[in-house]
């Protein structure tokens, strides 16, 4: 068997442009490939990841991964990424988002030319000053996505970096592109899909799944494509966790709060149920329904 194998050590890394900075902290890695196999096996560590901009600071500390892939055609990986996180501290608009006991693992298949991917994502506690939340799981699966369309649109995008950057015709093109690349990767059994989604509060669970099946939008308007789509949605979320949100968010005090959300409740857009909000979506015939009520998807 042929192996050839790598490690690394970086003590202090940052690479940055004018408005973004990533920087490692004390980061080990190893990659061993096995090249009669075409397969790819490796893991790393690191102390922190910084991801910072003008406006926001993401900083992971203690970071944990390994990978294990196989090569497929159209030179996508079929195989499985996983890591764990100690914690991640998100600072956005003035306010800091704690998430502790942080792990993610991410599968892909490849079959033919359908590429399929699924993206589970834990927590043990979430804490943003005013809403302290956890364990919680999130799942998202897309299925069936055409495998030839995303090798596309990754030559494109590594070619698109090349072209002149004083062309200012060259960011809308590069977005029309992509759209159309987007669009040909979908095919008539193309699924996204949240097999999971549960986040435990003090006063209850907050639950939900969804599942959209697609259709191919090639030589498709809008108009003709959505009646071909289905969508069936789920959402429920405990009473008292909407209403400390909205009292720590919008500063409603609790008659302001009733007033709100009975009014989402007469829309239709939510019923009222054993202590939650509960909402039921579908999309059947271009037909947009929530909780049995028609919505308009006028633009």
């Amino acid at each position: 068997k042929s192996l050839v194998g790598s490690e690394m050590c970086i003590r202090d890394r940052s690479v940055a442009n004018s408005d973004t900075t990533v920087a490692l902290e004390n980061f080990a890695g190893n990659l061993l490939f096995f090249i009669d196999e075409e397969r790819v096996t490796g893991g790393l560590k690191t102390n922190s990841l910084v991801w910072s901009t003008n406006t926001t600071e993401t900083r992971i500390n203690n970071i944990t991964a390994g990978l294990n892939f196989l090569a497929s055609p159209h030179a996508l990986l079929q195989g499985d990424v996983s890591y764990a996180a100690e914690n991640a501290v998100i600072k956005l608009a003035g306010n800091d988002i704690c998430v502790n006991g942080l792990g993610a693992q991410f599968i892909s298949i490849v079959k033919g030319d359908l590429f399929s991917f699924i993206k589970r994502l834990e927590f043990r506690e979430i804490n943003n000053g005013f809403l302290v939340a956890g364990p919680g799981a999130i799942e998202l699966e897309f299925e069936n996505i055409k495998a030839s369309a995303i090798q596309a649109i990754g030559k494109y995008s590594k070619s698109a970096a090349n072209i002149n950057s004083e062309n200012e015709d060259a960011p809308s093109e590069q977005s029309r592109k992509i759209a159309e690349l987007l669009k040909s990767a979908i095919a008539d059994n193309s699924r996204i899909k949240v097999n999971e989604f549960a986040i435990t509060t003090p006063p209850g669970d907050i639950v939900g799944s969804l599942q959209l099946n697609l259709a191919t939008l090639e030589n498709e308007s809008f108009d003709s494509w959505l009646p071909k789509i289905k969508l069936d949605a789920n959402l429920s979320v405990p009473v008292e966790t909407v209403h400390n949100y909205l009292a720590a968010t919008a500063q409603y005090n609790e008659e302001e709060i009733e007033q709100f959300m009975q009014l989402q409740v007469q829309n239709g857009f939510f019923v009222k149920a054993d202590e939650s909000y509960q909402t039921i979506l579908q999309l059947r015939q271009g037909i947009f329904t929530a909780n049995g009520k028609t919505i308009d998807l006028t633009i």
